[in-house]
């Protein structure tokens, strides 16, 4: 069984800051991996989601940056490079064992309970 895991480490900085500085579904992979368990879209706009995910990560680096200047199209390369130069081009990271258990259903809001239908595997 796989303990552990390389990613980007604009990935990595992603779940440890909540700035996203890389593909979507990169961060939500390793957001799945580093909790142990499936995210859904809307759970990212919980706080105790990026919370969990703060600390696993900052846990295995504590070193990793949790506040980044603004990243904007044309700083993003730059601080994309200074984060590499930093920290090399991958950092690991160990397997979560579900620490945050969340449903499908949290985080979905008000209005849109009850018309909401939760489809597939869950």
């Amino acid at each position: 069984m796989v303990k552990a895991k390389e990613f980007s480490t604009p990935v990595v900085v992603s779940l440890s800051s909540g700035v996203l500085l890389c593909e979507f579904t990169d961060m939500h992979k390793a957001a799945e991996w580093v909790t142990g368990q499936s995210l859904h879209v809307h759970h990212f706009t919980l706080d105790a989601v990026w919370d969990a995910l703060r600390m696993a990560v900052l846990a295995q680096h504590p070193d990793v940056p949790t506040d980044i200047e603004i990243v904007n199209e044309g700083n993003v390369q730059e601080q994309i490079a200074s984060l590499i130069a930093t920290h090399g081009p991958t950092l690991e990271l160990a397997k979560g064992s579900g620490p945050i258990a969340l449903n499908p259903e949290v985080g979905i809001p008000q209005h849109l309970k009850g018309r909401t239908i939760p489809i597939g595997g869950q």
